[in-house]
């Protein structure tokens, strides 16, 4: 018989459903490790990207996801729509 925790989920009791779900578990866990390893592949290529050229981090990264995404167009709009509503309210 399934349980119903607080919440209402169904825990399954079949044993072929848990170990499905036990796979799909290890499967996004996989998937997790291969994401933190990249991520850690990208910080190392924006730390060679600083020491060498000394631009700013935050700089290359906007340039790596802009380049990635390829919406250049999208950023540079955000960018003047941002200037423009500093320029009216802060500075006034």
């Amino acid at each position: 018989m399934s349980q119903i925790t607080d919440d209402g989920s169904i825990i399954p009791s079949n044993p072929k459903d848990q170990e499905a779900i036990l796979d799909a578990i290890k499967e996004a866990d996989e998937a997790l490790t291969k994401a933190e390893i990249q991520k850690d592949a990208v910080a190392a290529i924006v730390d060679e990207i600083h020491e060498k050229y000394e631009i700013n981090k935050g700089i290359i990264r906007k340039m790596i996801r802009t380049y990635h995404k390829q919406n250049f167009n999208k950023v540079e709009q955000e960018s003047e729509d941002f200037i423009t509503a500093y320029e009216t309210i802060v500075k006034g």
